[in-house]
């Protein structure tokens, strides 16, 4: 399987085959942004008349953003492309814009010239780095992912070893179920029902505490999906089309 950054370098060239691949790969991804975005900004959002499904659609040009702001003589990962691009067009959607008047070139302003008040603070000084900024969303990211395993590692630790064990044999390493039977000397059926048992505890009341902060909510992504939503205003994809042709016209 191609990595992510070797399918942004192909969508960069024009293929268009490598465009649905790479979506497929990184849309989880995206989509996390999107509802960790839509939960911390939820009265923005309202405000606004943003629902969760916009800022969900959001996340396909927030992918094809990422692609075009894609270097890979930066030594970055593509995923942290996604994420600076993710806040960018996610703010965007409430009305939180960067600054992208353009001026005329005779109306320019040297980046060595003073500012007015400063201690020898110049207009250099004041532009924003984007790396930087990264940088930021960067450790935001890990710091969230080292948590959220803490976390999956405490409610593991309240199974019992050999449930522990098959949970993290199936997940952790993703083996099969007869990879497992075979490591084990045991049979599928058996390794299937540690499986399933050791499911069943991580939702109990005692792990469920511990998860659920890093819980965001999914079930929202089936809003606007059903027969009543297709009724009366298409389906999502016809939705997000006529958005796409509307945005075109308006440009």
């Amino acid at each position: 399987m191609e990595t992510n950054e070797e399918l942004a370098l192909r969508v960069k060239t024009g293929d268009s085959e490598a465009v649905a691949a790479l979506w497929e790969q990184t849309k989880k991804l995206a989509y996390q942004f999107a509802f960790r975005f839509y939960n911390r900004s939820m009265a923005s959002c309202a405000a606004s008349g943003i629902t969760l499904e916009d800022v969900q659609q959001e996340s396909f040009f927030v992918v094809l953003d990422a692609v075009q702001a894609f270097d890979e003589t930066k030594g970055f990962k593509f995923t942290s492309f996604i994420s600076f691009h993710a806040k960018k067009r996610f703010n965007a959607l409430i009305g939180i814009r960067g600054n992208t008047a353009k001026r005329p070139l005779n109306c320019a302003e040297s980046l060595d010239e003073l500012i007015p008040g400063g201690e020898d603070i110049t207009v250099m000084d004041t532009i924003p780095d984007e790396n930087a900024a990264q940088a930021f969303e960067d450790v935001e990211q890990e710091i969230y992912q080292q948590q959220l395993h803490g976390a999956m590692e405490q409610a593991l630790g309240t199974l019992d070893e050999q449930q522990e064990e098959t949970i993290r044999s199936r997940y952790y390493q993703d083996m099969t179920l007869e990879a497992i039977a075979q490591q084990d000397g045991t049979t599928r059926e058996c390794v299937r029902q540690l499986v399933a048992k050791g499911l069943r505890g991580l939702r109990k009341p005692s792990c469920s505490v511990l998860l659920r902060p890093f819980v965001v909510g999914y079930e929202k992504a089936y809003q606007g999906t059903g027969f009543t939503s297709w009724k009366n205003k298409g389906s999502v994809e016809e939705r997000l089309v006529e958005r796409t042709e509307y945005r075109k016209i308006r440009i």
